[in-house]
């Protein structure tokens, strides 16, 4: 097996992070985006002695738990990984992981039956009460993301089914601030710029606190981001600053301060 080489393969089940497990001439071969049954082209990427990673090219043979991702930008947005397959199969794929921690790790000698269905959500989406989001570009172009699935360029977005609050009006307010304060995106390679992440923490009620990480304790032409904010998303009840000038992939700094609104936002839990 050599890199860039494609091979046709078959799926016969799921890793821990529900990418595809294949077999080739006695190696392990992992193919994100892959379902168990399933004949599948793929392009070899990476190779280890017992093991190798590839990309999908083509789906051959489909499965019946194969679906159309909601999200126009899951094939590229590390944020996510089950959204290629029905809900219903992202359930029972977290009930084997737990019989293989049991019976692999554990050693332990039980039957699939012996483990019940894992209990799912009446609503899968619009779920995630936090979701932080990296900043890039430039000050005349910002970019708002997620990171590619392993690596750190930024995959732009305009919203996300995953989470509570919707981010479309936070990223159009901070996008408006960055371009009219003309505030530099933090450069991971060489530690420059101000603005490192934009972090939204949202409740049941309809709250929506926003944290943005930058790295001084000044923000410019903060009165506008807070009107922006105001005027464009709904429940904005708080903006808070991190400060975190290290040179790490840590998101928060030790210091933070609230620049307008509450000091916290609550959650109702079970009444």
């Amino acid at each position: 097996m050599q890199k860039n080489e494609v091979l046709t393969l078959t799926c016969s089940r799921l890793g821990s992070e529900l990418e595809g497990i294949c077999n080739h001439e006695g190696m392990t071969v992992f193919v994100a985006g892959a379902l168990p049954g399933e004949t599948v082209e793929v392009q070899i990427l990476k190779v280890h002695p017992t093991y190798a990673f590839a990309k999908l090219r083509q789906v051959l043979v489909p499965s019946p738990d194969r679906q159309q991702p909601p999200c126009p930008v899951y094939d590229k947005c590390g944020g996510c990984s089950g959204q290629h397959m029905l809900y219903e199969a992202t359930l029972e794929a977290k009930r084997m992981q737990v019989f293989d921690c049991f019976t692999r790790i554990g050693g332990l000698n039980i039957s699939q039956n012996d483990v019940p269905p894992v209990l799912g959500a009446d609503n899968p989406w619009h779920c995630r009460n936090k979701t932080a989001l990296p900043v890039g570009g430039t000050p005349q172009q910002p970019q708002l993301g997620f990171y590619r699935r392993r690596s750190h360029q930024i995959v732009p977005i305009e919203d996300c089914p995953v989470t509570m609050g919707s981010l479309a009006p936070v990223i159009k307010a901070v996008t408006q601030w960055m371009k009219s304060a003309h505030v530099k995106p933090y450069n991971e390679e060489n530690g420059s710029g101000l603005l490192r992440h934009v972090i939204l923490r949202s409740s049941r009620s309809g709250e929506s606190m926003v944290l943005m990480v930058a790295t001084k304790a000044e923000l410019p032409k903060t009165d506008l981001l807070i009107q922006l904010l105001k005027d464009n998303v709904p429940g904005f009840c708080a903006l808070h600053l991190s400060v975190n000038k290290a040179r790490n992939n840590v998101i928060l700094g030790k210091d933070s301060q609230c620049l307008y609104g509450a000091g916290a936002i609550y959650e109702t839990l079970l009444g």
